[in-house]
């Protein structure tokens, strides 16, 4: 599971050995249980949050759409008699 860094603090992605995990930095645990779990532990706590990849359940043209500001504006615009 890949994870962006919130916060920087002392932890481990391998469940072994303890790095520095630096605020802005993503970080791949290791495959495995043991990845998966410390990868939710940084995450409860709020000091990482999940990068979701391509290719893994995420619909794009969905993202896309959804962020898409331009029929918002017109429903604004056709709301305020413009």
């Amino acid at each position: 599971m890949k994870i962006r860094m919130e916060t920087s603090k002392p932890g481990s992605i391998d469940g072994v050995n303890v790095i520095d995990l630096v605020a802005g930095l993503e970080y791949e645990t290791v495959d495995s249980p043991r990845g998966d779990r410390l990868a939710q532990y940084h995450i409860r706590r709020g000091d990482a949050v999940e990068v979701l990849q391509v290719g893994e359940g995420v619909d794009v043209a969905a993202i896309a759409v959804a962020v898409d500001p331009i029929p918002l504006l017109r429903l604004k615009a056709k709301g305020s008699g413009k």
